[in-house]
């Protein structure tokens, strides 16, 4: 179990959810409610933990006690964040075929693991400039936002003024062509700090500067968006574009400062989490009051 579970910090007591192994292939992935019907099948159930009994609860909801003959190991990954909170699955990690395996937690899971245990989804609240973390509550409606979000991702745009945009993951490439008006467009792809930055653009009338130092090309138009891993695009805001842009002008190099890569614990003795939202607002706040 990682650090940061290990000592807790919960305000009284937090609802989580538990995934009992069940099986989705029976359920449309191309119906609109999809998500829904998943989360309203009888292997999602909220459960409530606190300080006081949060290791037995973890014991008790995993099943430990099941699986007593196998060499057990608690495992839990990060299957998404966002601005000030990182989303982690709980599981065990062991590998049994003849044990049913746990579909939904797959599919929320972006690691390659195969869950065949129950798995149990926490919320951490993650504050940008401070070492505060805390278990916050988790539920339902929580895990539908972050899997949409998966499905209809945030881009950003530029075409004479930059917004956002929320269009189909697996439509970027046509978008892209309407966007673009069928018009050749350049790909730029660079790690910044913790950012994958993709910038898709094109060039003819375009304006210098558009994106900070990112591209030393004029720009017309583009699309940005991020990997999250090798083949998973993530979500990406103008407020964190901005701050990247702005970052890429004063900036020697755009790798991850050492301090942030170094294993820091807070006041509780957990491992301090700098995910990208961290590590970009720190900086970018850090230049700002030079």
């Amino acid at each position: 179990m990682n650090n940061y579970l290990e000592k807790v910090n919960i305000d009284n007591e937090i609802e989580c959810l538990l995934i009992k192994p069940c099986s989705i292939q029976n359920l449309d992935y191309n119906d609109i409610n999809y998500i829904d019907n998943i989360i309203n099948m009888n292997c999602v159930e909220t459960i409530i933990i606190n300080s006081d009994n949060f290791t037995q609860q973890i014991v008790k909801n995993l099943n430990a006690e099941i699986y007593k003959d196998e060499d057990l190991h608690i495992k839990n990954d990060i299957f998404d964040e966002e601005p000030y909170f990182t989303y982690e699955i709980m599981y065990l990690d062991i590998l049994n075929d003849k044990i049913v395996e746990n579909e939904f937690a797959n599919l929320i899971a972006i690691n390659d693991d195969k869950i065949y245990t129950n798995a149990i989804l926490f919320k951490t609240n993650i504050p940008s400039l401070s070492d505060d973390m805390k278990l916050v509550n988790f539920n339902k409606k929580d895990l539908i936002n972050v899997l949409k979000n998966r499905v209809n991702i945030t881009i950003v745009l530029y075409d004479d003024i930059f917004t956002e945009k929320k269009i189909m993951n697996n439509k970027l490439e046509e978008f892209a062509q309407d966007f673009f008006e069928n018009e050749y467009y350049y790909k730029f792809e660079t790690l910044f700090l913790m950012h994958n930055i993709n910038i898709w653009y094109t060039t003819l009338y375009g304006s210098n500067d558009i994106c900070g130092k990112l591209i030393n090309k004029p720009i017309y138009k583009c699309i940005i968006f991020i990997y999250k891993s090798e083949n998973v695009i993530g979500n990406i805001t103008l407020d964190e574009c901005n701050k990247i842009f702005y970052l890429s002008t004063k900036l020697n190099n755009y790798e991850v400062p050492k301090k942030y890569l170094e294993e820091k614990n807070d006041n509780l003795g957990r491992k301090i989490i700098y995910n990208k939202y961290k590590v970009l607002d720190l900086l970018y706040n850090e230049f700002l009051n030079k």
